[in-house]
């Protein structure tokens, strides 16, 4: 009977371990398995072995930057006055042109296509120089009729009638900032009005004959202005006084502008010079000679290196603002040349004359 027990046991030990070599895992099955697998957050097993989608990368195009084309000037003659074109003018943007001329009008040209887009009338007499705001939506003239006024130049009505000189208003000028119009005349007298009401903010006296022009220096904070007394004037624009006066003219100062830069100003004068002011002192720098009849007007270039001069001698002059060389000399003006612009960029020159013509001319090369 023993016997028998102890073979079963055996038996059933042996079987034992048959069944557990086919059906259990090892240690390191157990731990291959939990290596090639993880559960997931419903306690679903996920195989961890297999790879993950790799995300493509899709570049986009690079924004291509629309380079505006250059603005092409209109070159050439302009013709539409009936009278002595005394002055002229480019919008802030260059779009447009101002002109002002003894047929009592002004006009508004476009600069592209040379064509006439606007006249501007109401003054009774000599529209004697013109003027655009600083951002360009007005434009201000100066006349014989003691007046100046304000236009508006995208369709070119009047905005207002500026009235308080007693004698012909001969210049008129902006400030940087457009809140100041300066206006010059006949009566000596230099005045500040607010373009926005037309009211007089102050009048500046000290000329002992007509005040022929005015400038404002790019800070705004000078005036310059010359006379038919010879000499050359500046002022504090916040209180109206007088800086200093600048002599050596020998006859009537036609035109004073200050540099971009406001490091220098220059006169035109009825002795045939223009000349170079240190605007910090007032010192004379150079005179520029030349021309053979009265200096009417002059301008600085945008970038300050050149000055243009139109005179009686029916020349227009460019001239080296740094050296004093003269550059270059058009005769193309059949009468006086009276009125000279620069673009914006400084490559088109515009001068107007008694031949009521306005020439326009690429200076670039």
């Amino acid at each position: 009977m023993k016997k028998v027990i102890l073979i079963l046991s055996i038996f059933a030990c042996i079987m034992i371990v048959g069944c557990g070599g086919d059906d259990e895992m090892t240690d390191t099955d157990t731990d291959m398995q939990t290596d090639n697998q993880m559960v997931d957050n419903t306690g679903n097993q996920v195989d961890n072995n297999v790879e993950e989608p790799v995300e493509e990368v899709v570049e986009e195009p690079e924004e291509e930057i629309e380079i505006p084309p250059e603005k092409t000037y209109f070159t050439g003659d302009l013709s539409g006055h009936t009278n002595n074109i005394y002055s002229v003018a480019f919008s802030p943007d260059g779009n447009l042109l101002a002109s002002g001329a003894y047929d009592n009008t002004a006009k508004l040209w476009d600069t592209t296509k040379g064509t006439e887009l606007h006249t501007l009338t109401g003054h009774t007499n000599i529209v004697r120089n013109v003027a655009f705001s600083p951002d360009g939506t007005m434009l201000a003239t100066a006349a014989f009729d003691n007046t100046a006024r304000l236009w508006d130049t995208s369709d070119g009505s009047e905005i207002r009638t500026i009235s308080g000189h007693t004698e012909r208003v001969t210049f008129v000028a902006f400030n940087p900032d457009g809140d100041i119009l300066a206006t010059a005349g006949f009566d000596r007298t230099i005045r500040f009005w607010d373009p926005n009401d037309g009211t007089e903010i102050r009048k500046l006296e000290g000329h002992s004959d007509a005040a022929r022009t005015v400038a404002f220096s790019p800070d705004g904070n000078t005036l310059v202005s010359g006379s038919y007394d010879d000499t050359v004037r500046m002022w504090n624009v916040n209180d109206g006084t007088e800086i200093r006066t600048m002599t050596g003219h020998t006859h009537d100062v036609n035109c004073v502008t200050f540099s971009p830069d406001g490091s220098m100003i220059a006169s035109a004068c009825s002795d045939t010079t223009a000349r170079l002011w240190d605007a910090s002192d007032g010192s004379h720098i150079r005179t520029l000679e030349g021309h053979t009849a009265q200096v009417i007007t002059v301008a600085f270039s945008p970038d300050g290196n050149k000055v243009a001069t139109a005179g009686w001698d029916m020349t227009v002059r460019l001239w080296d603002a740094n050296g004093g060389a003269e550059l270059q000399s058009f005769t193309d003006h059949t009468g006086a040349a009276n009125g000279v612009a620069f673009n914006p960029e400084g490559n088109i020159l515009a001068s107007s004359g008694a031949d009521f013509t306005i020439r326009i001319r690429d200076i670039s090369e």
